[in-house]
């Protein structure tokens, strides 16, 4: 991983890419189509044909798998006449979700937020999207699936999207990335839901540590969440004339979603405060029951273990000791003793 003190006493704007070392080929794809018209899909680009494919007579959509490869993102930021400063942000992958007006085209940073199918765990990578007039760019860290929902509505020809101009498609991708903050959160729900009978009843170690991932993801969550909807709501609301009137109002559904996303992970993140409070008090009913036990065996062997030190000692004038039954009697005391101690003990409910 690149560190960020190579970036110290560098000038603005120098490209260093900032995140998990990759050695992958960057791929380019594009998808365009007229509005109302036919639709042309290109799942390999050259990089110097992507500034011809985003002509003006069509809306279109290039993305950018892999954003190591800093001469590949240098060539598409000079296709595209992007500021050095907007480039810097999409290589540095640590990036806090955000959304930047730089005139004739917009910026956002979001991150993708998903569950690894194989070992259940939440994983990230960083999305950029850059705005035009007619066209977007979209910048991932890696080749993955993420906005296939979005591509599968392109090929639709009655698709809405296709009825709408560039600033719609950067809606249906950005909501296709909130769409997996719902999902996400949902999963975790499901896994909370899945942990309260073992909470209740016979809690362990792999419980608690259980709880605790569960934690720690929704604090990742929270930690996106509000920044994106913030980024969101500066893009919905700024003077921009990239975004059409009709556009803000789909940009204010997903505001809720966000919203929504918020507010659910804060009632979970209390739901799982609640459960550890029930762990740990089932843990320390547990171990008074434990006690609770031990005390009672301590009590009733305290008499016992008085009576056989007195006869334990070494003297001859102990005159118990020449009788033919003293032996049984001793038995049978010790023994009146004990139950006598247990039932005084279930009378007061101690037991």
């Amino acid at each position: 991983m690149a560190r960020r003190q190579t970036k110290v006493g560098l000038a603005p704007g120098t490209l260093i890419h900032v995140g998990d070392h990759r050695s992958a080929a960057v791929t380019l794809s594009g998808m365009r189509f007229q509005l109302g018209g036919g639709l042309e899909e290109h799942p390999e680009l050259e990089a110097g044909a992507v500034r011809a494919f985003a002509a003006p007579d069509w809306v279109s959509w290039v993305d950018v798998n892999g954003v190591h490869d800093l001469d590949q993102v240098r060539r598409v930021g000079a296709d595209f006449n992007l500021h050095p400063l907007l480039l810097e942000d999409i290589v540095n992958t640590t990036q806090r979700p955000k959304g930047e007006d730089y005139g004739e085209t917009y910026f956002l940073v979001f991150k993708m937020i998903f569950t690894n199918p194989e070992t259940g765990a939440i994983e990230m990578e960083q999305v950029s999207v850059v705005l035009g007039a007619h066209w977007v760019l979209t910048f991932q860290e890696q080749e993955a699936d993420t906005f296939d929902p979005v591509r599968r509505r392109l090929q639709l020809a009655d698709s809405r999207v296709r009825s709408h101009g560039a600033d719609f498609l950067l809606y249906a991708l950005v909501d296709t990335v909130v769409d997996n903050y719902l999902l996400v959160v949902e999963q975790l729900g499901g896994r909370i839901e899945d942990l309260e009978p073992s909470v209740l009843g016979s809690p362990d170690e792999a419980t608690l540590e259980e709880l605790y991932a569960i934690k720690r993801a929704l604090v990742t969550l929270r930690r996106f969440a509000g920044p994106t909807r913030d980024a969101l709501a500066q893009f919905r609301r700024a003077e921009s004339v990239l975004v059409q009137p009709s556009t803000r109002l789909y940009l204010r559904d997903v505001e809720d979603h966000l919203q929504r996303v918020a507010e659910t992970i804060d009632l979970y993140r209390d739901m799982l405060g609640g459960m550890v409070d029930a762990y740990l008090s089932s843990l320390s009913n547990r171990l008074n029951d434990v006690m609770r036990v031990l005390t009672v065996i301590s009590t009733i062997f305290i008499p016992l273990t008085f009576i056989v030190g007195v006869y334990g000692m070494n003297f001859d004038t102990l005159p118990e000791l020449h009788w033919r039954w003293s032996y049984p009697i001793v038995w049978a005391f010790m023994l009146a003793v004990g139950a006598g101690l247990l039932v005084v003990f279930r009378r007061r409910k101690w037991l």
